[in-house]
């Protein structure tokens, strides 16, 4: 009788017990397989880029362009090649991602204004003329900066020279 009590009859079995446990089971693999899923995602995107050597690839950051207007616009008179008084009023804006660049722009502003002034009172009058005269000049203006900056910030942090007025009689 013992025998009897111990064997498993299948017809005492409840057949919808076992799809239950099937939907059960199914349900499990696809969760764990969403889960591993997503683990994977973020354990990539958290390693960024980096590298079989196990360096970090570090794609530069551009900073935000900044511009900082020169003002007043510098006004200032010049003789050209045949002796006559020429005026020139030019507005000056500097382009620049390194706001230390532009602090110092600001602290220095009159030493900044008298080295501008006399690099564009040094200009001929026939060169300014020319499309490439103004591009030379916004050159020498754009190096005369860099070099100042370098000196005080010991970066040159700026990238541009932008004239916005440009009159010449």
């Amino acid at each position: 009788m013992a025998e009897k009590d111990l064997e498993l009859n299948p017809e005492d079995e409840d057949p919808s017990s076992s799809g239950k446990k099937g939907i059960i089971i199914y349900a499990l693999i696809g969760l764990l397989a969403v889960g591993a899923g997503i683990g994977g995602t973020l354990f990539f995107v958290s390693s960024g880029g980096e590298t079989s050597d196990g360096e970090v690839a570090a794609e530069p950051v551009k900073k935000k362009a900044k511009y900082y207007p020169i003002k007043p616009p510098f006004v200032l008179n010049f003789r050209d090649g045949k002796g006559r008084q020429r005026f020139l009023q030019i507005g000056v804006s500097i382009m620049s991602r390194e706001p230390d660049a532009i602090d110092a722009l600001r602290a220095h502003a009159p030493l900044i204004r008298n080295n501008l002034i006399l690099l564009f009172s040094a200009q001929e009058f026939t060169e300014l003329q020319k499309p490439e005269g103004k591009d030379k000049l916004a050159e020498q203006t754009l190096l005369e900066l860099q070099a100042f900056l370098q000196e005080e910030i010991e970066s040159p942090g700026i990238e541009k020279v932008l004239f916005t007025d440009f009159v010449m009689q």
